[in-house]
């Protein structure tokens, strides 16, 4: 339950794998300046050298790349241990937050799967943001106001929202570069909400992006869901679910989350990530999957989700 743990993991998966390369970032310095919101997450756990962050990028890129049609950038929520930080967890909530890296083991999952069947057709990025949510004399805490690589200040309202600031800073770094690639499509895969289990137990909660939902993507997704056993409830993310998250007070841009919001907060966290990852302004197809409810949580078994269904949808498949 700690970023090293899983950095180590990972490189001995894929070990061997010629079609694949990982580089890992763990610098402190670095980590502050290009990921500042995962940064003040992982403050209070930096005392501890297994717990301090890493953002891990695996990428898989096909022998003749001369063949690739679809560049696919996967962001993985990689908090190994959640306690809720300041805003502690408390009610026994605690239990099972091992389970809060379901996101970025789901990206090295389906990367893995690419590494074995070899796609000619894809190139494909993985981000997984290491980091722990834990508690201390450095915790970052509600009322900070924080700058995101993007440059848009964010006001700190519920330290137990983590996974989108986990994720944020990697989502407007790839944004920067997506349009460089051949046909790009963005995925954030987290833990992210516990409304999106109220609303969809087991299932996941798909949400695109404009540029998404011109090609009925989280529709397809949904399809090749039905094809391998892994259910896709689609949501649509609708103007107020991005304004929501302006910002309230003098000096913030954005805040992490309304705390007065009573509804749509699994949509709204999906605002929050297109408005912190400059995606509004951008033509770049970005769809997020909400797999709160279909992770699995102790004494259940991970379910690998939504690794079949990424597979299925973008002809990762043996022939």
């Amino acid at each position: 339950m700690s970023p090293v743990k899983i950095v180590d993991y990972v490189k001995k998966t894929f070990a061997g794998c010629s079609n694949v390369v990982i580089t890992a970032f763990d610098d402190d310095k670095y980590i502050k300046e290009e990921f500042p919101l995962l940064a003040a997450v992982s403050r209070a756990s930096n005392r501890v050298d297994r717990h301090k962050p890493c953002v891990l990028q695996i990428v898989y890129t096909p022998s003749n790349e001369a063949r690739v049609t679809e560049t696919l950038m996967l962001i993985g929520k990689g908090v190994t241990y959640d306690t809720g930080g300041a805003d502690i967890k408390i009610s026994g909530k605690m239990a099972g937050m091992s389970r809060d890296k379901s996101g970025a083991a789901a990206v090295a999952g389906f990367i893995k799967a690419c590494s074995i069947l070899k796609p000619p057709h894809l190139k494909v990025i993985g981000t997984l943001c290491l980091c722990r949510n834990s508690i201390g004399a450095d915790s970052y805490v509600a009322d900070e106001l924080l700058v995101s690589r993007s440059g848009k200040t964010v006001r700190v309202t519920n330290t137990d929202a983590e996974g989108r600031f986990a994720m944020a800073d990697a989502l407007f770094k790839l944004g920067e570069v997506a349009n460089k690639h051949i046909n790009p499509h963005i995925y954030t895969i987290a833990t992210l909400t516990g409304h999106a289990r109220a609303c969809y137990g087991g299932y996941i909660a798909a949400m695109d992006n404009y540029a998404a939902r011109a090609t009925n993507h989280s529709n397809r997704l949904q399809f090749s869901g039905t094809r391998v056993a892994e259910g896709i409830e689609v949501s649509v993310i609708r103007p107020e679910d991005l304004s929501v998250n302006d910002g309230k007070c003098k000096g913030d841009d954005l805040i992490q989350v309304d705390m007065e919001a009573k509804a749509r907060h699994h949509q709204l966290a999906a605002g929050f990530l297109i408005k912190v990852g400059g995606l509004e302004d951008r033509n770049v197809k970005y769809t997020h999957l909400d797999i709160a409810g279909a992770a699995g949580s102790p004494p259940e078994e991970p379910t690998a989700v939504p690794i079949l269904t990424l597979c299925h949808l973008h002809k990762v498949t043996t022939l």
